[in-house]
């Protein structure tokens, strides 16, 4: 039934659409994405499609497919289920076929998406299956005689709590498989916005049950290029033709017969496939003729006339073309869904301009904006009077309307208005009244709902619907905003309305009667605008059809509210004003930013309405009932990019909104309140902060640069200037000011396209350095001193290397020591080439400072005051250099050079060079690596850096340069190494996605800073006298970086992105540790939050315990890689390892014990290693089983290992085994040690203990009937056992039992230690037991006689879990008074009905501190 449905709606849409193949890339390992381009999909089963290889080729099984609001997500997924279907059909009469069959999951439209998202979409009206047809299916599944591919579409639609979870987990997709299939069926497709990715480790949340990211594969649908641009157009203009014609077919054919249509059009097209025109209109008279002889069976006479008009108004491609060219509308038409919408309403557009009306209406709202700003106008009363007049002078002017009604550029226009208007006294207010204002998404949006309404209104007049836009569209406008604003705020993109029975009224009201009820008066005209409007509906689901259009729907109701607010405010507005979402909330949402993006495309030109958002921003000075507008106002200023420099922000209260790469440089706070602001990428570089109030602050990173550059190579810090120049891999150079963080007015005056940038060692002179030239430049006089062309000298090699070898040739450049040379390095080696740079010295008049000219000491007083000595350099003529001008100092390859005093040069080795010019000496050092990967020199220590490819550095002092100092921190190859200026500090930057700041001095890391997976470093550069250092990247971003900082994450990641396996605190409660599957290990502030310190890194699979010593000094953690790692926490680092081959760690605990440090860690195999943290060579182990052929080897083939280990030369170490005949048949089932450490008590599953004391037995008996759970050691004297119903008290001095306590009704569910007390949870009681006076001094009893189930103590208060679920807070100095507390179900059901036992609870603490 799917399958017929699917294929008909293909012939539907098919008919009504515009498909073009879109390009994707694909992100590897090292989390970058390919280069290489390639289609999503291809007709051709073994065409290179990602999806081809994706189902057919590659042994993945989750796929996420990811793009911009409109790329054609949902459309990619419809798409995939037509091409299985049609796959299905083709092949399903074959032998030995196994159907592969498409599960459409419609993901908002699910009441339980996280649970039951397949059996509810099989039960839904698209599948229609019966809970015995659901069994029935995974059987067949399960005998291999079908293979699924589910299709997960629009994850970000999901209630914002189901973003982050992993609905391939938790649905248990595993159960719709065969278990003996190896080719990872079911397939799992999700689909997704891109802009909810919000941190990294995002692709979690899509990986399959295996939870191995190699069987994960990612794709990002890219934005249109000019080529899919050109192609739709041309795809649309015959989609035009086609609309026009097929509604008159089927109004004429009772039988909606698409594939028979589809043939009569193919026919119909070849008489217009080929039209190629450069008029305006697609179609001249001729070939409408003959479109309507080819129509004629249907087209009746009465209908010729409306066919003809429709079919003489489609534009031609050449006419869309240009208009996008002359509005620049490329960057606008980024996706199949704009370019559905642009190509729909352009002709609307550019008509609309061209109206008088429109243009008169424009001008004289725009001309009084601007005049209220003009000094000349004194009564502003006679404005309007003024504008009305000066646009009958314009229109009068025949031949400026004619030149400017025909003109869409935006720049022409300017041009053809100071032409006519440039000699008047309003010039200024004139032009900006005249002038077009660059269309936006949002323009086209608001153009494409108006047409879609009137579209929808002129179906249902052919209806017989008395019905007219002019009549209602105000009131459609309202309802259409007025739920899409419902919906919005209540984060919702679909609405379940289920209406009101006949006999059982609904008593309680509901928002969504208002939309929906129609059994009521008004409910006609709901009716009437619910057909009028761009929403579907399903089975009582209401949603927009598209969710850009809901968003767009917010944008323009505030847009609109905006625009009608008067400034001054007046009370009664006031008052109303503040009930409006703006005004009651801070907007910093997620499911706001759609809409925020649609206000920033459309107010970012408008000057009216940003000082009307400034003005409720100085609101906030003088009314608390405007902080929250104001605020939001503040946010929506930043999101367009408006420069906050230089304003008086004095008094401002601003509250709980983010401000991302704000610009506040040289502002004035002084005064101002801010509260929960999250400050991300903020310059606040000069910024008057005094008596200011600045609370619960979350600085998230430094600013950064958006530039148009590409990937940024190159970066030289300037410092007179204080300017950062960049050059990318397109020789493009900009310059930038690194404190008022934007693109800087002055320019280097150069004639040539440099691929790099070398500054002089003196800092004065810069080199510009390409394939064939370099200038030399002064950055005091600003000039350029010469250019010199030593290119030719490659052209007269007699080698005549091919021209990419030549480019490798002069691949790097330094100044020499003495800054009077160049050399020049490659594939042939180094080459010095000298230069010449003469200083004369002149007088010139002495230079005042900003604060002298403020004191009033600008001027001359006196000769002294005249004349100051100045150095400047000569002008030299540019030259072009010959070969006998260059002169060889190695021949090896050099692959990059740094000069200091002498000229230290990298090879492709484990050396490197030095050459000390004025000794003429060369001396090859080994850097005592493998491979230098990169390398620096500072002048003023003499000291030289060199970076391994395995994340190692080592540095030289010039003086002792056989004696290398180790620096040892990141975790992959360097990449990057620059000094500070005065040698103390340097930088690294690594593959490890980490950029260290190191001091020379202490021989130490100071500070480390973290950025995303998605950032590639290209080029680093450091502010001079500062800890700031500026990254190069990627993406064409710019990002200073804080080395001194506590906080320099880039990407500030909070909480696991995986399961946590297990948590623990520390001794003193003041810290807890957490291990989860994403294979980090983090340590949390228990009173804050926050995580403390950084990730711990090292396990390969995930942790499944975790232990701390007494001290908290040492942090022990096992995982499922067969790895025990020992950290230490004060520096963070890994201090011991040891290898347990693979086989899998449950349980590990750290003690202290005889001197020493002693580590007991259990496996699943139930084998029990004790190991002495002084000699790990050495360990005790006990199993229970004489047998070794029986241990269990996971994750590794035992033959592999045994090869591996003959081949190693593995040395077999003495083990000592504490196990005797009493163990046979027997599982050790606890463990504890004495005080003493004298005395190993074992507890098994049937019961017994013994005890083993210097490696004898010397104890055994059965301690209870069922098997131990615990033996805990209360103090010297006393420990305790416990079995599931009872607790027993034994004495050390001769292992008997002092006492018994045991449960009526239930097991013991937990119970723990604090001071001398001993708190036991039996059966719906907690028993305090005082372990020194040996008797009960408090029993509570839980009131309804739910059994509690678990148990902790903090400060005092007891927190108890039930059975229910409720949560028991218990004032232990309040006698029996607690306070009850009911987890959410979604805790609930986290913790399998309500049941928790210690580790959920604390794992449950550790998932509120990581949410928060």
């Amino acid at each position: 039934m799917r399958m017929k449905k699917v294929l008909q709606s293909r012939l539907a849409l098919f008919s009504d659409n515009v498909y073009i193949q879109i390009k994707t890339k694909e992100k590897l390992d090292d989390q970058t994405f390919t280069t290489e381009k390639t289609n999503l999909f291809t007709e051709d089963l073994f065409g290179d499609g990602e999806i081809n290889e994706f189902i057919w080729k590659q042994q993945k099984d989750s796929l996420l497919i990811h793009g911009q609001a409109g790329s054609g997500k949902s459309t990619a997924a419809r798409k995939i289920e037509e091409f299985l279907w049609i796959f299905y059909q083709k092949n399903k009469i074959q032998e030995n076929y196994i159907p592969l069959i498409p599960i459409f999951v419609s993901l908002p439209q699910l009441r339980d998406p996280v649970y039951s998202a397949i059996e509810e979409t099989l039960k839904s009206d698209n599948y229609r299956f019966n809970e015995r047809q659901i069994k029935e299916f995974q059987e067949a599944i399960e005998n291999k005689k079908f293979k699924l591919i589910i299709i997960m579409d629009s994850y970000d639609e999901l209630k914002a709590d189901f973003i982050g979870l992993n609905l391939n987990v938790s649905n248990k997709i595993s159960k719709w498989s065969c278990l003996s299939d190896k080719n990872k069926y079911p397939k799992i497709i999700t689909t997704c916005r891109t802009e909810v990715f919000s941190i990294a480790g995002y692709n979690t949340w899509f990986l399959s049950e295996s939870n191995n990211p190699q069987y994960f594969k990612e794709i990002k649908l890219l934005k249109f290029n000019q080529e899919q641009i050109q192609l739709y157009i041309e795809q649309y203009t015959q989609l035009c033709v086609k609309r026009d014609i097929r509604e008159i077919y089927f109004n004429s054919n009772t039988n909606q017969d698409f594939s028979e249509f589809e043939l009569f059009f193919s026919d119909l097209s070849k008489t217009i496939s080929n039209v190629k025109t450069d008029t305006k209109f697609m179609l001249n008279e001729g070939l409408i003729q003959q479109i309507l002889y080819k129509c004629s069976s249907f087209v009746t006479k009465d209908l010729q006339k409306s066919l003809v008009q429709l079919l003489q108004e489609i534009w031609s491609s050449q006419q869309y073309f240009k208009f996008i060219q002359i509005m620049k509308l490329e960057k606008v038409i980024e996706t199949p869904f704009m370019a559905e919408i642009v190509m729909a309403v352009l002709p609307y557009i550019v008509k609309q301009r061209q109206e008088i009306n429109n243009l008169e209406d424009k001008f004289i709202k725009r001309y009084i904006y601007f005049g209220k700003n003009d000094q000349t106008i004194i009564q502003k009363s006679q404005l309007e009077k003024q504008a009305l007049d000066e646009w009958q002078t314009i229109i009068n002017n025949h031949q400026f309307m004619a030149e400017y009604q025909s003109e869409f550029s935006e720049i022409q226009v300017e041009k053809i208005i100071f032409k006519y208007f440039s000699g008047s006294q309003r010039f200024y207010i004139i032009k900006n009244a005249l002038k077009l204002e660059p269309l936006s998404t949002y323009d086209f949006y608001g153009q494409f709902l108006e047409h879609y309404f009137k579209r929808q209104i002129y179906k249902l007049r052919e209806t017989g619907e008395l019905v007219d836009y002019e009549q209602i569209g105000g009131e459609l406008w309202k309802f259409t905003h007025n739920l899409a604003n419902e919906m919005t705020f209540k984060n919702m993109t679909q609405v379940y309305f289920q209406p009101s029975g006949l006999i059982f009224k609904k008593t309680e009201k509901d928002w969504r009667d208002e939309f929906f009820n129609d059994d009521c008066q008004e409910g006609v005209y709901k009716k009437l605008f619910r057909k009028c409007m761009p929403i579907k509906q399903k089975n009582g689901i209401y949603s927009f059809n598209h969710k850009s259009l809901q968003e767009f729907l917010v944008a323009k109701w505030f847009v609109e509210f905006l625009t009608n607010l008067k400034i001054p405010l007046d009370e009664q507005v006031r008052k109303t004003m503040i009930t409006y979402q703006f005004f009651e909330f801070a907007w910093s949402f997620e499911y706001l930013k759609g809409p925020i993006k649609f206000i920033a495309d459309k107010l970012r030109y408008n000057e009216e309405l940003k000082q009307k958002l400034l003005a409720l921003v100085e609101l906030t000075k003088t009314d608390d009932s405007m902080i929250i507008g104001g605020s939001n106002s503040l946010l929506l200023l930043n999101e367009m990019d408006h420069s906050f420099i230089d304003m008086n922000l004095s008094g401002i209260k601003i509250q709980d909104v983010t401000l991302s790469g704000a610009n506040f440089f040289n502002c004035d706070f002084t005064n101002s309140t801010f509260k929960g602001i999250t400050l991300s990428s903020v310059n606040l570089n000069l910024a008057k902060i005094i008596n200011a109030s600045w609370t619960d602050l979350y600085l998230d990173q430094l600013p950064k640069i958006s530039t148009q550059l590409n990937n940024i190579e190159s970066l030289t810090y300037i410092e007179k200037e204080k300017l950062m120049l960049a050059i990318d891999d397109k020789q493009q150079i900009k310059l930038y000011d690194t404190y008022k963080v934007q693109e800087s007015n002055l320019k280097l005056a150069i004639e040539i396209q440099p691929k790099f940038a070398i500054l002089s060692n003196n800092g004065r002179f810069l080199a510009l350095v390409n394939q064939q030239e370099v200038v030399i430049y002064d950055l005091q006089d600003w000039k350029t001193v010469q250019k010199i062309r030593y290119g030719v000298i490659y052209e007269q090699d007699p080698d005549n290397k091919p021209q990419g070898e030549q480019q490798q040739f002069r691949g790097c450049c330094t100044f020499g020591a003495d800054d009077q040379s160049l050399i020049f390095g490659g594939p042939k080696g180094a080459y010095e080439m000298k230069i010449t740079i003469q200083l004369v010295e002149r007088g010139g008049q002495k230079k005042v400072s900003d604060k002298e000219k403020k004191k009033g000491k600008g001027k001359v007083d006196s000769k002294h005051d005249l004349e100051e000595k100045v150095e400047i350099v000569q002008q030299q003529p540019n030259v072009v250099m010959q070969k006998d001008q260059f002169k060889q100092i190695i021949s090896e390859q050099v692959i990059a050079l740094k000069s200091c005093k002498v000229i230290v040069m990298q090879h492709a080795s484990k050396s490197f060079t030095i050459f000390d010019s004025q000794l003429q000496v060369i001396k090859s050092i080994d850097s005592k690596f493998r491979k230098v990967t990169c390398l620096d020199a500072n002048n003023e220590l003499n000291l030289i850096a060199i970076g391994s490819g395995k994340g190692e550095i080592n540095l030289f002092y010039l003086s002792q340069i056989e004696q290398p100092i180790s620096f040892s921190g990141h975790k992959d190859a360097i990449t990057e190494l620059r000094f500070q200026k005065d040698g103390k500090t340097f930088v690294s930057c690594s593959y490890d996605q980490s950029i260290i700041l190191w001091s020379t001095q202490q021989q130490s890391q100071i500070n480390q800073a973290n950025f995303t997976t998605f950032t590639k470093i290209f080029s680093l550069a450091l502010v001079s006298n500062s800890y700031l250092a500026v990254t190069g990247q990627n993406n064409g971003l710019l990002q200073i970086w804080d080395l001194n900082s506590q906080d320099t994450s880039l990407s500030n990641i909070q909480g696991h992105t995986n399961k946590i396996q297990c948590c623990i605190f520390s001794s003193d409660g003041s810290f807890l540790v957490s291990g989860s599957d994403d294979l980090l290990i983090k340590l949390w502030n228990t009173q804050t939050g926050q995580q403390i310190g950084q990730n711990l890194e090292k396990h390969q699979q995930p942790i499944l315990c975790l232990s701390l010593t007494q001290d908290m000094s040492l942090l022990c953690s096992g995982g499922a890689d067969g790895f025990l790692y020992l950290w230490d926490l004060s520096n963070y680092k890994i201090k011991q390892t040891i290898n347990l081959f693979g086989t899998k760690i449950k349980q590990v605990q750290i003690f202290w014990s005889e001197d020493s440090y002693k580590i007991l860690s259990l496996t699943d195999e139930k084998l029990l290693h004790l190991w002495d943290e002084s000699n790990l060579s050495q360990f005790t182990l006990i199993y229970d089983y004489q047998d070794e052929k029986k241990r269990l080897i996971p994750y590794l083939d035992q033959s592999k290992l045994l090869e591996l280990s003959i081949q190693s030369k593995v040395q077999i170490i003495k083990s000592y085994n504490l196990t005797n005949f009493n163990l046979t048949n027997q599982i050790i089932t606890a463990l504890a040690i004495s005080f003493n450490g004298l005395q190993k008590l074992i507890g098994t599953n049937k019961g017994y203990l013994f005890v083993i004391e210097n490696k004898k037995q010397v104890f055994f008996k059965q301690a209870h009937k069922g098997k131990v759970d615990i033996i805990f050691v209360l103090n010297s004297q006393y420990f305790i056992t416990t079995a599931q119903n009872a607790i027993s008290f034994w004495r050390f001095s001769d292992f008997t039992i002092q006492s018994t306590f045991k449960a009526k009704f239930n097991k013991i569910y937990d119970y723990f230690v604090s001071n001398d007390n001993l708190y036991i949870l039996i059966d719906h009681q907690i028993r305090v037991f005082n372990i020194s006076q040996y008797s009960t001094i408090k029993v509570i009893k839980e009131k309804k006689k739910e059994n509690i189930t678990s148990l902790c103590l903090k400060n005092n208060t007891l927190y108890g879990g039930t059975q229910n679920g409720r949560l028991l807070i218990i004032d232990l100095s309040k006698s029996e008074q607690y306070q009850v507390i009911l987890i959410s179900m979604r805790e609930k059901q986290e913790r399998s009905h309500g049941q928790m036992n210690i580790q959920q609870l604390l794992e449950l603490m550790v998932f509120k501190i990581v949410e928060r």
